[in-house]
């Protein structure tokens, strides 16, 4: 089998196959590399789910894209979200109908995203899903890029005009190009889990700020909620270690009974916090996109949004130019990468500072959160400035309009 195309993907996740579809319905061949051997009939219970948090504009761009309506009816509103901080009456709540939208965001199970994307992705005539393959080499030349990879102990290889590594924050992309790698650790780590509670959650998302890091649930279900619960990272094997009680007992304690007891807890995963940059977000034609080219704290939930902007202006970059343009040309790539600094350069400032103030533990330093947010309360033009800001409305969302959807 060749891997010859237009553009090669490394990664076929949400980013990957989200672009590739893009891709192809902006006219060019397409070969997607995933690492695993993806089963579309392979779905966990609801409780070990894991799940998205897609933005107001990430909902506009999937739409744009023609693939909202594959997933629309399991994604579950958020109608307002909640902001404290544990241990202060000061809080704040940002509402969907204050912004005028049907929702600041929905909350989607990533088997219902990726099976919805791959029934898309099967029906493309241009397409070749290499399922099983991992990119094991990289050979740039002036007008393409000599890509290999592994297969079930068989070496496939092609020529692209343009890569995009969209394989996570592990991938080895950038390695292979000799690109640097900024990391900031938070010593922090993150517990995913999902939890039933007694009382529904009505559609409200929470962000409860403690001394050890954010506390997010994100509802999911009528009564379950999706829980990223940030620790010290010297405590994160000592929380996974405990059982399903003792652990539902902690996580009561952080949160409160807004939403009634917590009755049942789902698998455990537990991951380090780092903002991870790579020096260049491109070189030669090769293009890092996604948590390849930055791994962002989850807090605020924005790494995946950040992405599908990233995606939507590299379609429409290569739509404006034309079928015949050069997709990896460095005019193409440059101008990409400049016109997206800015939302890119916003949002890790805006994760990054919210990490660093909450968890100052300055005598006082708690007081002025605290006014803080029931300032926000009273400052309506601050707080819809932050809620864009958490909507994926900061800046200019690119235009796909001219993008060939069914």
């Amino acid at each position: 089998m060749t891997l010859d195309c237009d553009i090669c993907i490394s990664g076929g996740g949400m980013v990957g196959g989200t672009l590739a579809w893009g891709l192809v319905k902006a006219g060019y061949s397409v070969a997607l590399l995933e690492p695993q051997s993806y089963r579309p009939d392979a779905v966990p219970p609801l409780l070990n789910e894991r799940s998205v948090a897609l933005s107001y504009s990430s909902r506009v761009l999937l739409d744009a894209l023609g693939l909202w309506s594959d997933i629309a009816g399991e994604a579950s509103p958020i109608a307002q979200i909640h902001v404290s901080e544990r241990g202060r009456f000061g809080a704040t709540r940002l509402h969907a109908r204050e912004e005028r939208v049907e929702a600041l965001g929905y909350v989607v199970r990533n088997s219902v995203f990726l099976q919805a994307l791959y029934r898309k992705l099967s029906e493309l005539p241009h397409l070749a899903l290499v399922s099983g393959a991992k990119l094991s080499d990289i050979t740039q030349h002036p007008d393409r890029v000599r890509v290999r990879a592994e297969q079930g102990g068989e070496t496939l290889a092609g020529d692209a005009r343009l890569l995009i590594a969209c394989d996570g924050s592990q991938s080895s992309v950038p390695t292979m190009l000799g690109l640097q790698q900024s990391t900031k650790t938070y010593e922090q780590s993150a517990i995913i889990a999902n939890l039933h509670c007694a009382k529904p959650h009505q559609g409200t998302a929470y962000e409860r700020f403690t001394p050890s890091g954010p506390l997010a649930m994100l509802p999911l279900a009528p009564n379950t909620m999706a829980m990223v619960y940030t620790v010290a990272s010297t405590d994160a094997p000592g929380l996974m270690a405990l059982d399903d009680t003792q652990m539902l007992a902690r996580v009561q304690r952080r949160f409160g009974y807004r939403l009634g007891h917590f009755e049942h807890i789902g698998a455990r995963v537990e991951f380090p916090l780092a903002l991870v940059q790579s020096s260049e977000q491109y070189r030669g034609r090769v293009l890092m996109m996604g948590n390849s080219a930055r791994t962002l704290h989850p807090v605020s939930g924005q790494g995946f949004n950040l992405a599908l902007r990233d995606s939507a202006l590299l379609l429409e970059k290569l739509v404006s130019q034309g079928r015949d343009g050069d997709p990896g040309s460095v005019d193409v790539l440059r101008d990409f990468c400049q016109e997206r600094q800015r939302d890119q350069r916003d949002v890790v400032r805006f994760t990054d500072t919210l990490v660093r103030v909450f968890r100052g533990r300055a005598p006082g330093f708690s007081h002025l959160r605290a006014l803080g947010l029931s300032g926000l309360e009273c400052l309506p033009p601050l707080k819809h400035r932050l809620a864009r800001q958490s909507m994926g409305l900061g800046n200019r969302l690119p235009d796909l309009s001219q993008l060939t959807v069914p």
